[in-house]
């Protein structure tokens, strides 16, 4: 019992969705295996930048693979992990800003102008933002 309209995160690194997709995509047909007479949940990918190195080529392609299997795609921790222009070029859905950066926002101007500049991009070409770790009214202010 749950609302299947409420997207389920999952949490996965770049290195995944560029090594090891298929085991991704198995996620998605295990939930809806469980019980056909329930939907499975809308899923979204919080892609977190790699540990290793993650082609932007190779990521493209794997992110491509898997919106066509039904994943929508997110990008955690962006301000730190991944650039802007790989945010511009593959219109992930969501966009997180990271909690280190969220928790300089109200005191560090150079914070400030990353966030500036990723609302930009993510204006443009039309992709939602959140904030991961706002703890403080000053960082909700900010926000």
């Amino acid at each position: 019992r749950y609302d299947a309209t409420v997207p389920l995160h999952v949490d996965v690194l770049a290195d995944t969705v560029v090594a090891a997709r298929r085991r991704v995509r198995q996620v998605r047909s295990s939930l809806r295996g469980r019980d056909p007479s329930v939907a499975a949940p809308p899923m979204l990918l919080d892609i977190n930048p790699a540990l290793s190195a993650a082609p932007p080529d190779a990521l493209a392609e794997g992110i491509a693979e898997l919106r066509a299997e039904g994943f929508g795609i997110g990008f955690d921790g962006v301000g730190r992990g991944f650039g802007l222009d790989l945010v511009a070029e593959l219109e992930p859905d969501l966009v997180t800003i990271d909690t280190h950066l969220v928790a300089r926002l109200p005191a560090d101007p150079r914070a400030r102008t990353v966030v500036g500049a990723l609302c930009d991009v993510a204006r443009a070409v039309g992709v939602r933002v959140c904030a991961a770790g706002v703890t403080t009214t000053d960082q909700l202010a900010a926000v």
